[in-house]
């Protein structure tokens, strides 16, 4: 049995390790994608100045327009290496060691003397029960739909039920209220954090923001087909009704179909919506990642994803 229950971590493990694999692929099809965005606003920079080059202070404006597009390429690079580096550090606490030793026997824990199916013993926190509520081992067993690492569990009641919401409620009220739908109707933590990014890049969380035009309001800046978005309770209420015929919690990809619903609802499908509406939005809304990652975090009591 304790033979069987190192062959089960293991697996476990694998499972993990998959997952980091798949966030180091997403990270860097990303990384590629705002780099690509760095070179191309640096192409629309020459095209815009370089009609005033036949001058010094033409010459000089375009030297200082491309040295800070540097500058911000650089930046861009380092953010990802450091996201590589953590990647990278969680697959060294994954290596396969012997029980009791480095590795896998540090990170599980000890096994036990007989039986139990490859959980760790009651030796520190182990996998069983992480800090911040995080079950890895129920993760691992669970099969989560997420194509990352096993998803965390938020600790019991993280969030507020809808209805609390007034028009001058805090973001993060409104974030907490989101977190608590999106578990409600079986959404997981990734996805409730991509849910997250996009309400903070539409309004900031504010349920009185308005598009210039005012034909957008609310929350998820939702037209005038959507009833009640007067209403904060209402107007999450109504988006996640929607979000759930567009792919919803059994979505394989999160943001496109968010991306769907808010840019080309209309479309047969989020690869459709994706290919024929303004794809900078998928951007501009990821880009709220660390932000909405954090006040998900600060508010589920969750201390890593």
């Amino acid at each position: 049995m304790r033979l069987a229950g190192r062959f089960a971590a293991a697996g476990g493990l694998d499972r993990v390790l998959g997952g980091i694999a798949g966030d180091a692929a997403a990270s860097d099809g990303l990384g590629r994608a705002r780099s690509g965005e760095v070179v191309s606003a640096a192409g629309d920079d020459v095209a815009r100045v370089g009609p005033y080059t036949n001058t010094a202070a033409g010459r000089q404006a375009l030297l200082r327009t491309l040295r800070n597009r540097v500058d911000e390429q650089r930046q861009v690079i380092a953010a990802y290496r450091q996201r590589d580096a953590r990647l990278a550090a969680l697959v060294r606490r994954l290596s396969y060691g012997r029980a009791g030793g480095g590795g896998l026997g540090s990170l599980l824990g000890a096994m036990p003397n007989g039986g139990g199916g490859g959980r760790p013993s009651g030796t520190g926190a182990g996998l069983g029960n992480l800090p911040g509520g995080w079950n890895l081992l129920s993760g691992l067993t669970s099969g989560a739909r997420s194509s990352g690492l096993a998803e965390p569990t938020p600790r019991a009641s993280a969030g507020t039920p809808l209805g609390s919401l007034t028009l001058d409620s805090s973001p993060r009220e409104v974030a907490a209220v989101i977190i608590d739908e999106a578990a409600r109707r079986g959404y997981s933590p990734r996805q409730t954090i991509a849910i997250l990014a996009d309400a903070m890049q539409e309004s900031g969380l504010r349920p009185r923001a308005v598009s210039p035009n005012g034909l957008w309001e609310s929350i998820f800046q939702q037209d005038s087909s959507y009833p009640g978005r007067g209403n904060p309770n209402t107007a999450i209420s109504e988006f996640f009704n929607r979000l759930d015929h567009h792919g919803g919690p059994s979505s394989p990809n999160i943001w496109t179909s968010i991306f769907w619903l808010q840019q080309r609802p209309g479309e047969p499908s989020a690869e459709a919506a994706v290919a024929h509406g303004r794809q900078a939005y998928l951007t501009e809304f990821q880009s709220q990642l660390p932000k909405a990652t954090a006040m998900y975090r600060d508010i589920a009591g969750i201390l890593w994803l």
